[in-house]
C-alpha cells in the first residue's frame, strides 16, 4: 500500500509539472508578464506549504549554519530555474519541447553525481539516459522551430537544467535535518524575495488588468 501511495503521488506530481508548462504558455500568450505571474505563483505555493507545515506541526526552525544553504537553494530554484524555464517556453514557442529539455535534468544530474559525489553508474542509469535522450531527439526533430528565438530558448532552458542540478546539490546537506515541505517552503519564501524587485518594476509596469477582464 505504501508503494502504491508513493507511485500515485509521483504520477500526480508529474501531471501537475507537465500542466504547468501549458498554463505558463497560455498566460504568456495572453500578454501577462513573466515577472508578474511567476512571483505570485511562487508566493502562493509558499503560503500553502506554510499551512501544511503548521497543520502537521513540523519543526520550521532554521539552524544558523544552514542559512547560506537555504539562500543558495532559493537562488538556484525557484529564482534562476523558474525564470529560465518560463522564458525558455516563451522563446521556443513550444511547451512540449521545453518540458523535454527540462526532462534531461536527470542525465546532467547523474554526470554531476559522478564528478562531485563519486556516485556509481548502473545499467539502469544507462538505460534511463538512452531513453531520455532518444525521446528528446525524436520529438525535437519532429516538431519544427516555431520561433526566431528558438535556439536562444533552448540555451536558456539548459541554464535551467544546470540550476536544477545545483539545487539538488544544495538540498543534500539539508535533507537530513528538515522535512521536505519545510525545505521547499523556505526556498519559495526566499525566492519570492529574490523576485520582488522584478515584480515591483517590470511586472507591475507591464501588467494591465483591463486587458484581461471578461
Amino acid at each position: 500500500m505504501k508503494k502504491i501511495k508513493v507511485y500515485f503521488a509521483t504520477v500526480l506530481a508529474i501531471t501537475f509539472w507537465g500542466l504547468s508548462y501549458i498554463w505558463s504558455n497560455r498566460l504568456m500568450n495572453q500578454g501577462i508578464p513573466v515577472e508578474y505571474f511567476l512571483p505570485i505563483r511562487i508566493f502562493i505555493a509558499a503560503l500553502l506549504l506554510l499551512v501544511i507545515n503548521l497543520v502537521c506541526r513540523y519543526d520550521m526552525h532554521i539552524k544558523r549554519k544552514d542559512f547560506l544553504h537555504f539562500l543558495l537553494l532559493a537562488l538556484c530554484e525557484p529564482f534562476i530555474y523558474f525564470f529560465c524555464e518560463t522564458y525558455g517556453i516563451q522563446f521556443t514557442g513550444s511547451p512540449t519541447i521545453s518540458s523535454l529539455v527540462i526532462a534531461a535534468t536527470p542525465v546532467v544530474a547523474l554526470g554531476a553525481g559522478v564528478i562531485f559525489f563519486h556516485e556509481h553508474i548502473t545499467w539502469q542509469h544507462v538505460v534511463g539516459m538512452v531513453v531520455c535522450l532518444s525521446g528528446l531527439v525524436m520529438v525535437t526533430r519532429a516538431q519544427p522551430s516555431t520561433s526566431r528565438l528558438f535556439v536562444f530558448g533552448i540555451i536558456v532552458l539548459i541554464l535551467a537544467v544546470f540550476a536544477e542540478v545545483a539545487y539538488a546539490a544544495f538540498t543534500k546537506p539539508l535533507s537530513g535535518g528538515y522535512k521536505p515541505t519545510v525545505i521547499v517552503m523556505y526556498q519559495f519564501f526566499i525566492g519570492s524575495i529574490f523576485f520582488l524587485p522584478l515584480f515591483l518594476t517590470r511586472g507591475m509596469e507591464n501588467y494591465d488588468p483591463d486587458l484581461y477582464t471578461c
